[in-house]
């Protein structure tokens, strides 16, 4: 019971460092000067509020499923980093190069620790992450004639693979694509709406490697 409370305890903590400091700080020094300041969204209690809970919640689960130690450190710290890129994704449809990479090398160091996998399937799986992507992206642009990807959902699934290894990569694709297609359409019904969705995939992306994390 105690170390459950300490648990909550320290999410909570955790949670809101990652919303109120972490999430401010990537606003004002990587993406206003990407987008410019006046493009910058304000902020909002409610908003703020939801994703203290939900980041609480995620880091929670987490710390039950892995316990409290150094390596389950080092997994809340790639929480944190999939919680923070889905979130200014969602805002502002950007995967920053400093956070992505940033996230993409700290997976290959802590898997020479074989925190999540062994470090040669973190290292297939960097490549393989980016260039699947990649690949399917272009067939889409040949197909269709605009992106559906950034090169910033590129490394940051690069990063994911770096983090979960190659094997896990497929998995981690579909249950994003599968969440995303089902939203779109959730929404389409919801509004009424033919004209089809465009949605963030990083978002989809990174709740796709929590959900493939803690099982």
């Amino acid at each position: 019971m105690m170390q459950l409370l300490l648990i909550i305890l320290l999410s909570i903590g955790l949670g809101y460092i990652c919303t109120y400091h972490f999430m401010p700080l990537g606003i004002k020094f990587i993406i206003a000067p990407m987008i410019g300041h006046h493009a910058i969204k304000l902020p909002s209690i409610t908003n703020d509020l939801l994703r203290w809970f939900l980041a609480s919640i995620i880091l929670t689960i987490t710390f039950i499923q892995f316990g409290i130690n150094w390596y389950s450190g080092l997994v809340v710290m790639f929480c944190i980093g999939l919680f923070i890129l889905a979130m200014l994704d969602w805002d502002y449809w950007l995967l920053p190069d400093q956070l992505t990479l940033s996230l993409l090398w700290l997976g290959l160091l802590s898997n020479c620790q074989q925190t999540i996998t062994d470090l040669e399937a973190a290292v297939l799986g960097a490549g393989t992450g980016y260039v699947s992507l990649w690949l399917i992206g272009g067939l889409f642009y040949q197909l269709t004639g605009r992106w559906g990807m950034g090169y910033g959902d590129y490394k940051f699934l690069a990063a994911i693979g770096a983090w979960m290894g190659w094997h896990a990569l497929p998995t981690i694709v579909f249950i994003a694509s599968t969440l995303a297609v089902t939203f779109g359409i959730c929404h389409s019904i919801w509004r009424k709406n033919t004209v089809a969705l465009d949605q963030p995939f990083g978002y989809y992306l990174a709740l796709s490697t929590w959900l493939m994390l803690i099982n």
